[in-house]
C-alpha cells in the first residue's frame, strides 16, 4: 500500500501527538487531568466558533466559555461530598448524553430544526461530563493501568480501521456520514481492539473471561469507538464542515482527533467499574 503525501502528514502528527500523550503520562495524574481539561476546552472552542459560528469578538463566545468552565469545576467540587454517589450519578448522566447524540444520528436530525443539539448549552454540559467522567477514571485504584488501556482501544480501533479500509475496504458503512469509512475497516479496527480487550481481561484475571456479561460488554467498547467518529462526522455534517478545524495537520482539529475517545470515555469506566467490582 502507497501511501500519499496527506497520508503521510497523518502518521506523523499521530507520532507526534502519541510522544505528547507519552510525556504527559510521564508527569502524573494532577497533569493529566490538567491536559484533558484544556483539551475539553479546546474541542468546545472549536464547537462554538464551528458549529454556532460564535467568533472571539462575539459576548457570547466568552460567555458559553465561562459557563462551561464553571459547570465543570463546580460539578468537580460536589465530588467532595460523597464520591460514590457522584461518580456514578456522572457516569450515567454522561452515557444518556452520548446515547441522545448517537440517536440523533440515526434518526438524521437536522440543524434547521429546534432540537437540543441546537443549544450550545447541551455540549457545554456533555463536555463537562466527559471530564468528570475522565476525573472518575483517574480516581481509580488502578487509574494509570485503565488509562493506558482506554487509550490503547481507541487507538487500535482508529488506526485499525483506518489501516484495513485503506487496504480492503470496499463497502461503504454510513456514506451519508463519512464517505470513506468503510465496513471492512471497521470490522478489522474491532477485531484487532477486541484481541487487545480479550488479552486484557486474560491478564488481569482469567475468570473474567468465564463472565459473558463482562466479555460482551467489553468487545462492545470498540463498536462504542466506531460510533463515537460517526457521530462526530454526522454533526459535523450537518453544519456543512469538513473539519473541526485546521490545528492537527492531517487531522484537523482536536474534536476531529478526539471524537472516539470523547464519546468512549464514560463507557469505557462504567466497563472497567464492572471489571473491578
Amino acid at each position: 500500500m502507497q501511501l500519499t503525501n496527506s497520508s503521510k502528514i497523518r502518521i506523523l502528527s499521530a507520532i507526534i501527538l502519541m510522544m505528547l500523550v507519552m510525556l504527559v503520562f510521564s508527569l502524573g495524574k494532577k497533569a493529566i487531568m490538567l491536559s484533558f481539561f484544556m483539551l475539553a476546552l479546546i474541542v468546545f472552542d472549536e464547537i462554538i466558533k464551528y458549529f454556532f459560528k460564535h467568533t472571539r469578538e462575539e459576548y457570547a463566545y466568552w460567555l458559553f466559555m465561562a459557563i462551561f468552565v464553571f459547570i465543570s469545576v463546580f460539578l468537580y467540587q460536589i465530588k467532595l461530598i460523597n464520591f460514590v454517589v457522584w461518580s456514578n450519578s456522572v457516569i450515567i448522566l454522561s452515557m444518556i448524553f452520548q446515547i441522545a447524540l448517537l440517536l440523533g444520528m440515526l434518526f438524521k436530525v437536522t440543524w434547521e430544526k429546534d432540537y437540543i443539539f441546537l443549544n450550545p448549552f447541551f455540549w457545554c454540559v456533555n463536555l463537562s461530563l466527559i471530564f468528570l467522567s475522565f476525573v472518575v477514571l483517574l480516581n481509580q485504584t488502578e487509574w494509570f493501568e485503565s488509562l493506558t488501556f482506554f487509550v490503547l482501544i481507541s487507538i487500535v480501533t482508529d488506526s485499525m480501521a483506518w489501516v484495513v479500509g485503506k487496504k480492503f475496504g470496499k463497502r461503504k458503512l454510513y456514506p451519508e456520514v463519512s464517505p470513506n469509512k468503510t465496513i471492512e475497516g471497521a470490522l478489522g479496527g474491532w477485531f484487532f481492539a477486541g484481541i487487545l480487550i480479550v488479552g486484557y481481561l486474560w491478564f488481569k484475571d482469567t475468570q473474567l473471561l468465564n463472565n459473558l456479561q463482562i466479555l460482551l460488554c467489553g468487545l462492545f467498547l470498540p463498536v462504542l469507538a466506531i460510533c463515537g467518529d460517526l457521530v462526530q462526522s454526522f454533526f459535523k455534517r450537518m453544519v456543512h464542515l469538513k473539519d473541526s478545524s485546521k490545528r492537527i495537520p492531517g487531522h484537523g482539529g482536536f474534536y476531529d482527533r478526539l471524537d472516539s475517545h470523547l464519546f468512549l470515555i464514560p463507557f469505557f469506566v462504567f466497563f472497567t467499574k464492572m471489571v473491578q467490582a
